[in-house]
């Protein structure tokens, strides 16, 4: 486990996409069925709607009411969304 870690810390340390870290870790995470948690979907299309509850989420979680942010995530799930949260913020993904 220690060494996945490492690898991990690599990985986001690495400043140039497909890295022999990202590589290695993309590899790993598809053998045991996370490939998804690589994957940007930059490309992916979202409605208004999701936007909307996004905004909202944010919202809750600044506001410290995260009981109405895990609802709020709760309901992007239900319309086929993932929240991603990382230091740049929130960003929705395609459930797969």
């Amino acid at each position: 486990m220690a060494q996945v870690f490492e690898l991990v810390g690599e990985a986001n340390r690495s400043e140039v996409e497909g890295s022999e870290a990202t590589a290695a870790l993309s590899e790993m995470l598809g053998l045991v069925g996370l490939s998804t948690l690589t994957q940007l979907d930059e490309g992916a299309e979202t409605d208004d709607e999701a936007h909307g509850l996004l905004a909202q989420r944010e919202s809750a979680r600044e506001a410290r009411d995260f009981a109405r942010a895990d609802a709020i995530r709760d309901e992007l799930a239900a319309l086929g969304w993932e929240v991603r949260d990382s230091a740049e913020g929130a960003r929705l993904v395609p459930k797969v």
